[in-house]
C-alpha cells in the first residue's frame, strides 16, 4: 500500500514540476513543441494546453513565456521565418571565387536542400499546405520570398553575363530558379526516398547547365 502511494506521488510530482531551464531555452522548447503540433496536425492544434502537453510542462510555465495563443503564434511564425531566411542566405554565395555559374548553382541548390532536410518540420510549415494557416503566415512567406527572389535575380544576372549565347530575361529566370528550388524542396519533404537530395540537386544542375550553354 505504502509503495503504491509513493509511486503515485512520484508520478504527480513528475507531472507538476518540469526541469528548470533558462528563459531562452524554455522559449525554444515551447516553440519547438508548437512547431511539431502545427506540422503534424495543422494550426487548429495550436492551443495553449496542447503546447504545454507536448512540451511536458504545466500551463502556467507556458503562460510565463507567452501571454496567449496569439503571442505564441506570432513568436513561432517569426522564428521560423528568420530561420528559413538565414538558411537560404547561407546557401547563396557572397563570392563566386572564379567558379562557373553551374558550379555555384549546384552548390547553392544542394546547400538549400540539405537545410530543408535538416529541419523538415520548419519547412513543411513554410512550403506545404497546412490546415488553418492564418493570413500572417502567407504574408510573411511572401515578404521573405521577395527578398530571396531579389538575391537570386542578382545571381541570374551574373550567370547570364557569362553565357555564350547571350542573356535571357533575368527577372523571369529568377522566378524560375526560385520555383524550381521550392518544387525540389517539396518533393524532398514529401518523398525523401523517391526524391533524395542527390537526385534533385543533380537534375536542377543539369537544367542550369543546359540553360547556360544554350
Amino acid at each position: 500500500m505504502w509503495g503504491g502511494a509513493v509511486a503515485r506521488n512520484a508520478v504527480i510530482a513528475k507531472r507538476q514540476y518540469a526541469p528548470r531551464l533558462p528563459p531562452e531555452q524554455r522559449c525554444e522548447q515551447l516553440l519547438d513543441a508548437a512547431l511539431t503540433l502545427v506540422a503534424e496536425h495543422g494550426y487548429s492544434a495550436l492551443t495553449m494546453q496542447g503546447v504545454a502537453g507536448r512540451a511536458g510542462v504545466a500551463k502556467p510555465v507556458l503562460y510565463e513565456m507567452f501571454g496567449n495563443r496569439a503571442e505564441l503564434l506570432h513568436a513561432l511564425i517569426e522564428r521560423e521565418e528568420q530561420r528559413a531566411l538565414r538558411q537560404v542566405v547561407d546557401a547563396l554565395p557572397d563570392e563566386v571565387g572564379g567558379r562557373s555559374p553551374e558550379m555555384v548553382f549546384a552548390e547553392a541548390v544542394r546547400a538549400f536542400l540539405e537545410a530543408v532536410a535538416a529541419r523538415p518540420e520548419s519547412w513543411r510549415v513554410l512550403l506545404l499546405p497546412v490546415e488553418g494557416a492564418p493570413a500572417e503566415v502567407q504574408e510573411r512567406f511572401d515578404r521573405a520570398r521577395a527578398g530571396v527572389l531579389a538575391r537570386v535575380e542578382e545571381f541570374a544576372e551574373w550567370g547570364m553575363s557569362q553565357r555564350p549565347g547571350g542573356e535571357l530575361d533575368t527577372e523571369l529566370l529568377g522566378h524560375t530558379i526560385v520555383s524550381m528550388a521550392e518544387m525540389a524542396a517539396r518533393l524532398v519533404l514529401t518523398g525523401p526516398a523517391r526524391y533524395p537530395i542527390d537526385r534533385m540537386a543533380g537534375f536542377l544542375t543539369e537544367i542550369a547547365r543546359a540553360v547556360q550553354r544554350t
